[in-house]
């Protein structure tokens, strides 16, 4: 380990004035840990692009099994929470941050807005949307996601080796046109999800209550007889 190497410095003195900053959080999630790392994608007035890894959080996963999108939309509520941190602290000009996540159930759960969800999904939900815009959240192919490593671990010399987790996925380096589109798969939650809550229906019926005196007025056809009747 004491060859690993990162670089600390979020804007090195060999760029231009910034141009434009904005973080990207990348989180995946396995039945052993789940974990996030965040990237700040700095480019300069010549357009010159600089990026690597700013921060990693990983934790492990619950003893008790857990379903792997619950895990999937636990740590991505941890990228919500590393953004508020890294942008109370960072001293740069940050701009929108960018999610994301290789998790398309994920993306319908933030996406969704007509059905309700259990509570721990809704919870989740929520945080999620109190600290970003469903815009903000994209996909990510597993095999371009560095917190891949996060989740199900490196030995030392496959870190050494492995470039994607100091400086992020390649297409971080393209220009903004260029980064990845979330593929356009239909975005509805369906209705049998098991985080969906059910409706419930209830049915109702209301009876007619007659009473004594309505009975009396219906036989009776004048005053006299319904006194003779009572």
């Amino acid at each position: 380990m004491e060859n690993l190497k990162a670089p600390r410095c979020v804007k090195p003195l060999a760029m231009e004035k910034i141009a434009e900053c904005r973080i990207h959080y990348l989180s995946d999630a396995s039945q052993a840990a789940y974990g996030v790392t965040a990237y700040p994608r700095v480019v300069d007035m010549k357009g010159k692009i600089q990026c690597h890894l700013l921060l990693a959080k990983s934790r492990l996963a619950p003893i008790k099994s857990v379903p792997i999108p619950r895990l999937e939309l636990t740590v991505a509520t941890l990228s919500i929470k590393l953004d508020n941190m890294i942008r109370r602290d960072l001293e740069l000009p940050v701009g929108e941050s960018v999610f994301w996540t290789d998790s398309m159930t994920v993306l319908k759960y933030i996406n969704n807005d007509n059905k309700r969800y259990q509570t721990f999904v809704a919870n989740k939900v929520a945080t999620i949307r109190d600290g970003s815009t469903p815009s903000q959240w994209s996909y990510v192919d597993t095999k371009s996601n560095p917190a891949d490593e996060a989740s199900r671990g490196l030995s030392a010399n496959e870190l050494l080796d492995d470039h994607r987790w100091l400086h992020g996925p390649e297409f971080l380096k393209r220009e903004e046109a260029e980064l990845p589109a979330t593929p356009a798969l239909h975005m509805k939650v369906p209705d049998n999800d098991s985080e969906v809550k059910k409706v419930q229906t209830c049915l109702a019926q209301m009876g007619q209550v007659i009473s004594v005196i309505d009975r009396l007025l219906e036989r009776g056809s004048s005053w006299h007889r319904l006194k003779d009747v009572a």
